[in-house]
């Protein structure tokens, strides 16, 4: 009797055996796959898209490496911090970490805007194996019509926010006010029409210095300060006129306006009698132009970037633990956009390459603007090097960028460069 059933079970746990998928083995089950995810597929010129390039990595595999790096012709592409861990199911069953790379892209044109292939090595237990990125395309289209008069390319929701420095003063002095453009956007488009409605026949405007702070999360955050300096050339009251940025709802197709509040200031006649020789007063001192210094000044700044980047390139290699990326590579990658004309890539190759300097003095220095990364460092070389960062920062969000510019500085770099002190990947 139990030969009996002992023989019926075998029978049973041998039909469930036959009945059961095999599982794959190694050799059948990719090391690596990769999927590439456009956020939206099809864009107005200057709308962000997120590019999502989704890696399941089998749970054996012990290293990854590009073969052949990401690339986005015709497109501005800004690094977003991605994503690691956690587990996602392959189609054959099998069990993969995910690891999400992510980019922020900005079409510069309309049409069929290709994002080339790329590939990547995976090593695991039975040798190394590559996984093909597949290309990806983009549509971008143009902004509906009618366009208004004053909207000058910006895509997205933007916020502004206004100060003045004061709002009484004698007649001879200024009025500092300092703009905040904010958003998911391309607010570097909104510059100009800014200078132009601060103009007014009873001020003399200065603009002042510029800067573009970042917040990288799922999406691109920027802010864009502007400050300008306004000379009343009259004594009575005058307003900071409301300022305004009319901006494109990509989703909608309508477009809306940010405004800000206008401030009156009044202004007070010049002093008739100057104050006692015998009581010092604080003045700052003038500033000069950059376009007025003496060419041997100007042709220092890149050396002294260049010097403080080879100080600081001594003390550690820098390189990002997510992404394997070292300065070495960043720096090797400007050199390739430049050859091939593309500015805007190579300065934000360049850029890359900077922050990843700072990164073991200034954590999370990727994401942090340039103010933050100045209340951070605390030496000489790696304050030059933010000054470096603004340089690369004006070449790729104003107007005045230029090839010559980001070369000038790869240049100085390559040259400061000790060729035996090579970074670590």
């Amino acid at each position: 009797m139990i030969a009996r059933w002992r023989g019926r079970l075998l029978q049973v746990f041998a039909g469930l055996a036959l009945a059961a998928p095999a599982a794959p083995s190694d050799a059948s089950v990719p090391l690596c796959r990769a999927r590439v995810v456009l956020d939206p597929p099809t864009a107005v010129v200057g709308q962000q898209v997120r590019y999502t390039l989704r890696i399941l990595r089998r749970q054996d595999v012990m290293d990854v490496r590009w073969e052949r790096n990401l690339s986005f012709p015709a497109l501005r592409a800004e690094w977003l911090p991605g994503s690691s861990g956690g587990e996602a199911p392959g189609p054959d069953g099998e069990s993969y970490r995910l690891f999400e790379e992510r980019r922020a892209l900005f079409p510069a044109r309309t049409g069929l805007l290709e994002i080339p292939a790329a590939s990547m090595i995976c090593r695991g237990p039975r040798g190394e194996e590559a996984a093909e990125i597949a290309a990806a395309t983009l549509t971008v289209v143009p902004a509906p019509e009618p366009v208004p008069d004053d909207w000058t390319g910006v895509v997205g929701e933007v916020r502004l926010r206004a100060s003045a420095s004061t709002t009484r003063l004698r007649l001879g002095e200024s009025v500092r006010v300092r703009l905040v453009v904010e958003g998911a956007a391309n607010v570097w488009d909104a510059k100009p029409r800014l200078i132009e409605r601060l103009e007014a026949p009873e001020l003399e405007v200065f603009t002042g210095e510029e800067d573009l702070a970042r917040d990288a999360g799922r999406a691109l955050t920027l802010r864009r300060y502007l400050t300008y300096d306004l000379v009343p050339r009259r004594a009575g009251r005058f307003v900071v006129p409301a300022l305004s940025v009319t901006w494109l709802d990509p989703d909608t197709g309508r477009f809306m306006q940010a405004r800000t509040e206008a401030t009156p200031v009044d202004v007070e006649p010049a002093a008739l009698t100057p104050p006692p020789a015998d009581e010092p007063t604080e003045a700052s001192p003038p500033r000069v132009p950059a376009s007025r210094l003496p060419l041997g000044t100007l042709l220092l700044v890149p050396v002294a970037a260049g010097a403080a980047w080879w100080a600081l390139r001594r003390r550690r290699p820098a390189g990002d633990a997510e992404t394997g990326e070292t300065q070495g590579d960043a720096m090797a990658e400007a050199q390739r956009h430049e050859s091939a004309g593309d500015a805007l890539a190579a300065a934000a190759a360049l850029s890359r390459a900077v922050r990843l300097r700072l990164e073991p003095d200034v954590p999370d220095a990727r994401n942090r603007s340039t103010e933050e990364l100045f209340a951070r460092v605390h030496d000489d070389a790696g304050r030059d090097l933010v000054v470096l960062l603004q340089r690369l920062d004006r070449a790729r969000f104003t107007r005045d960028g230029s090839l010559s510019e980001v070369r000038s500085v790869r240049e100085a770099i390559a040259t400061l460069r000790d060729p035996h002190d090579e970074a670590t990947p």
